[in-house]
């Protein structure tokens, strides 16, 4: 050029290259709205979303896009696509076949829990969806629990922020903060530009236990809610099962979805969602339909020898590699890396009555006539006799032993109602062995009940009878017809109220393995017919404490009350009534003692 520009062509120039580069990364309005759609979720967040450690876009593996999949389609009342089904039939999980049926007629409500390992993007993934789905229908109302208040609300705080403040954000959807529609709150807000008027917020926080009863909302989204304290205690577990069941699940419009995430904590006795996995079925009646999805962090079934670092098999191999899961499983040890990284729960890994000892054989030792001695203790570790028979009442260190009953009442003969399980043992005051009598489950109505016990009494003739007497049972344990057999059979009725102790290993059902283990329970399996009776009974043993527990909790009653009979018999009393010395010479002579123990 013969001169220099001049400053306004320059300036004239400059403004056409930003205008054609505007237009060329700025996305036209119909992209970004198609950009909201369940299948360029990845996309959507890799825009929106950087990972806080590497500045980089935010990364969606399959497992997170299934989980997104799922919680879109269950609040926007739209099919879940079959690639993220065809990624659930990877693993174990309870979706009907016509899922999608039911959530697109909107006349199901819909429970939808995704169990996966921990640090594996749960929360992220959580707080990313539930900011997606206000952005695409800003009259979304989320109700967000994550355990306590605070932490629910640092979760709200988190998407609220995003839509208040990220530039890119409301450039992209529009102003979501307006003061004059409804100031924003800590862990409540209501975004602007909604239709119509409606009271509850577009996101509001609450935990477990809190009062969900005046909220509505389209979708309520649990995240990891129950703590490894809470988990612990079985009395807190059940708390929170029955707000799950009575308070979230039930308190719903008819649209309302729920969806939740989490993993198995190590609890010996399971926590929130191992209790909820046991209820599945029994949940799912009618128009109500329960879900629960298992993700593992290493499926060892995908193993490949030729790829040591097991990217096919890890769920997340590029953020959480194999060399990071073993760093967790030696920091926590197998069983409870199992229970929390491969959803195997530690509630159902523990094994109180080993199948070696209730597979073997009982050796019945041979006493040597001493009365002072109890019979010595035997070699064998087996429950299996093979010289006895059921209904037969056996003698140990040359004396009967003493007999109780353990009943475990339920009400109902339905498919779904639980057993009813009687079971009679005997024990020894001397060597304190345990014969089991007689045992019987099945499902009764409570009707049958007084006749069931007083069919037992009158063939074993215990000496005490422990009744529980939960809920209804009550009434059992008071009947008049109850109390005329025990008084007919002679045995002492006692009443048991079941707590937090029948799982504890020092005084619970885990006590009676105890007997087990040192050689001194006998189970009758002399003749086909007693070993077809025993079979149920040793299943349950095995199964124990996964449910139907019924068995296991009628003979650890029975085992009470063979406890306290021998306790009782153990008291030590004078030999002679006090003032028997005033007796004239000719009575004294015929005094006699009688052992009470025989």
């Amino acid at each position: 050029m013969e001169k220099p520009p001049a400053p306004a062509t320059i300036g004239s120039d400059l403004n056409l290259i930003r205008s054609e580069i505007e237009t060329v990364e700025k996305p036209e309005a119909d992209d970004l709205a198609d950009l909201l759609s369940v299948e360029r979720f990845p996309e959507w967040r890799a825009r929106f979303f950087k990972d806080i450690h590497t500045g980089k876009p935010y990364e969606t593996p399959l497992h997170q896009h299934a989980w997104f999949a799922v919680m879109a389609g269950l609040a926007q009342k739209q099919a879940i696509p079959e690639w993220a089904l065809a990624f659930f039939d990877r693993y174990q999980h309870s979706i009907p076949d016509d899922i999608n049926d039911k959530i697109t007629s909107g006349e199901y409500l819909i429970s939808w829990v995704n169990l996966g390992p921990p640090r594996h993007g749960k929360t992220d993934l959580a707080i990313h969806g539930e900011t997606n789905l206000i952005c695409a229908n800003r009259n979304m109302r989320i109700i967000h629990c994550a355990g306590i208040v605070g932490t629910s609300s640092q979760a709200v705080n988190n998407v609220k922020n995003v839509l208040e403040f990220d530039e890119t954000m409301i450039e992209a959807y529009g102003q979501f903060h307006d003061d004059a529609v409804k100031p924003w709150a800590d862990g409540e807000f209501t975004v602007a530009g909604r239709a119509g008027i409606a009271k509850a917020p577009t996101m509001a926080a609450i935990g477990l236990g809190g009062n969900p009863l005046s909220k509505d909302a389209d979708l309520i989204v649990i995240d990891d809610p129950q703590s490894l304290d809470a988990a612990l205690s079985q009395a807190q577990t059940l708390r929170d099962y029955k707000f799950l069941t009575t308070q979230l699940m039930t308190r719903r419009e008819p649209h309302t979805a729920l969806i939740g995430f989490g993993s198995f904590q190590p609890s010996p006795t399971g926590d929130l969602w191992w209790e909820l996995k046991q209820h599945v079925e029994d949940l799912s009646e009618g128009r109500h339909v329960v879900v629960l999805t298992e993700v593992k962090a290493h499926n060892y079934d995908w193993c490949n020898p030729e790829d040591p670092e097991h990217t096919r098999c890890l769920l997340w191999p590029t953020i959480r590699p194999f060399w990071f899961l073993q760093a967790q499983r030696a920091a926590l040890g197998d069983a409870d890396y199992e229970s929390i990284y491969n959803q195997e729960p530690r509630h159902g890994q523990i094994s109180y009555f080993r199948n070696e000892i209730v597979r073997g054989d009982f050796e019945q030792p041979v006493w040597d006539g001493d009365p002072s001695r109890p019979s010595p203790d035997p070699e064998s570790k087996g429950i299996l006799d093979i010289r006895r028979s059921f209904g037969q009442i056996p003698s140990c260190c040359g004396r009967k032993v003493l007999v109780g009953m353990g009943f475990d009442p339920a009400a109902g003969e339905s498919k779904d109602a639980s057993e009813t399980a009687l079971a009679v043992v005997g024990g020894c005051s001397m060597c304190d062995r345990r014969y089991l009598i007689e045992t019987w489950a099945a499902k009764q109505s409570p009707e049958k009940h007084p006749e069931t016990i007083g069919d037992f009494a009158r063939l074993t003739h215990p000496s005490k009878v422990k009744v529980e007497i939960n809920a209804y049972q009550k009434a059992l344990a008071r009947d008049p017809r109850l109390l005329k057999i025990a008084q007919e059979v002679g045995f002492v009725l006692d009443e048991w109220m079941t707590d937090d102790r029948k799982n504890d290993p020092m005084l619970g059902i885990p006590v009676l393995s105890r007997h087990m283990e040192s050689g001194k329970f006998s189970v009758p399996y002399s003749f086909q017919q007693d070993r077809e009776k025993a079979e149920p009974f040793l299943r349950a043993l095995l199964r124990w404490p996964k449910k139907p527990n019924d068995r296991p909790m009628a003979l650890w009653l029975a085992d009470l009350a063979v406890s306290e009979l021998i306790e009782l018999s153990r008291h030590i009393t004078s030999d002679r009534m006090p003032g028997w010395n005033r007796l004239s010479r000719h009575i004294k002579s015929t005094v006699v003692k009688v052992p009470l123990s025989v």
